[in-house]
């Protein structure tokens, strides 16, 4: 239903860029740890994430390297 990264609402005009390790949105410069807060359905949103080839390809980055990764 909604996705938020940091304190900015997406939407589809969103402006997001990525420098380094830095984020740009709307103008603003975000460094890293970033919070995604998404909103909707609790049990389908951890089921999409556990199903993602992207979330997958993450995990093997956190678990060999010790990125951050938190869902609550």
């Amino acid at each position: 239903k909604g996705i938020k990264v940091m304190d900015q609402r997406l939407i589809s005009t969103s402006a997001v860029r990525c420098v380094g390790n830095t984020l740009i949105l709307q103008g603003r410069v975000y460094s890293p740890p970033y919070t995604v807060t998404a909103v909707g359905d609790q049990k389908k949103l951890k089921e999409a994430l556990a199903a993602s080839p992207e979330i997958q390809n993450y995990m093997l980055y956190v678990n060999a390297y010790g990125l951050g990764w938190k869902v609550e």
